[in-house]
């Protein structure tokens, strides 16, 4: 049993190097950056812990040639508005309730560099 507690100075700066990576890893948020560019173009983001739904509701005035027509949609909040405490497993894990699933924002503000955002959020 003495010689299993046993271990060199070289082994535990590698471990503690190794759990400290994972942590940074795992507290990192990967969302942020993106996030922040969205609320900087004046866009909302609805989180799924908010549990957001969506409405349509199309526009139809008859078919006009060379006409685009876009539909318009609703973001309904019906979860609470502040996130959930997380727990110290939801912090080693992952929570999916975290998650950006809708992203709303003007067409005016759609940029190749924020369609590039837009993309990195997985969950979108």
């Amino acid at each position: 049993m003495h010689r299993l507690l046993r271990f060199r100075l070289r082994t535990l700066f590698l471990a503690v190097t190794l759990v400290a990576c994972f942590l940074a890893w795992r507290l990192s948020d990967s969302q942020r950056q993106a996030v922040d560019a969205i609320e900087q173009a004046g866009g909302r983001v609805y989180r799924n812990f908010q549990e957001p739904s969506l409405s349509f509701s199309f526009i139809s005035g008859g078919m006009f040639p060379d006409s685009i027509y876009f539909s318009q949609v609703r973001v309904g909040r019906h979860g609470p508005a502040k996130p959930p405490r997380q727990s110290a497993l939801d912090l080693l894990i992952g929570n999916a309730d975290q998650c950006v699933v809708i992203a709303e924002l003007k067409l005016e503000q759609t940029s190749p560099a924020m369609i590039d955002h837009l993309k990195s959020l997985k969950h979108l």
